[in-house]
């Protein structure tokens, strides 16, 4: 061998860290490859799950006016929002339910449909519940008394809680 030849030999030998160094090489390119899709399925699943939330958020955000003045019927009738929004239709639980249908066609910017979807009842029984008591508000009839002093009282409650964005 030739005095370059052995240099270039000596050149191209390794040493036993850079040798093992050289064999870890492919299997690190492969477990980076593996991580870099992990991270990628996680972004994924991150924004899945926070695209959830963010509706869930809007889902509770819209009913929310509608709970308030349900809660406050509740307060005023002394039947739970469960029962106003369940089966039954005794005439206390009826008036109750009515009473809530009105004020909220009154007091948010909800459609009749999601009003009655809150009640669980179809959209014609609101329109039934709002002409009702449009009728005894309009006819100065002594039910709808209560009702107004309510309503003034849940009108000046949702703009502090809701800033006219019913």
């Amino acid at each position: 061998m030739s005095d370059t030849d052995t240099s270039e030999a000596k050149a191209l030998e390794l040493s036993p860290e850079a040798a093992l160094l050289a064999q870890l090489v492919p299997q690190l390119l492969l477990i980076g490859q593996a991580l870099t899709r992990h991270v990628e399925v996680l972004n994924h699943a991150t924004s899945v799950f926070a695209l959830a939330i963010s509706k869930r958020v809007v889902e509770v955000g819209q009913d929310a006016p509608l709970r308030v003045i349900a809660e406050d019927v509740c307060l005023m009738t002394g039947i739970s929002v469960r029962e106003m929004r369940g089966r039954r239709r005794f005439a206390a639980i009826t008036e109750a339910r009515q009473i809530a249908m009105y004020l909220s066609v009154q007091l948010t910017d909800c459609s009749t449909t999601q009003i009655g979807n809150f009640y669980n009842r179809d959209h014609s029984t609101v329109i039934h519940a709002r002409d009702k008591f449009q009728f005894y508000q309009e006819s100065a009839n002594r039910r709808f008394e209560r009702v107004a002093v309510l309503q003034t009282e849940l009108s000046q409650k949702m703009l502090l809680l809701f800033g006219g964005q019913e």
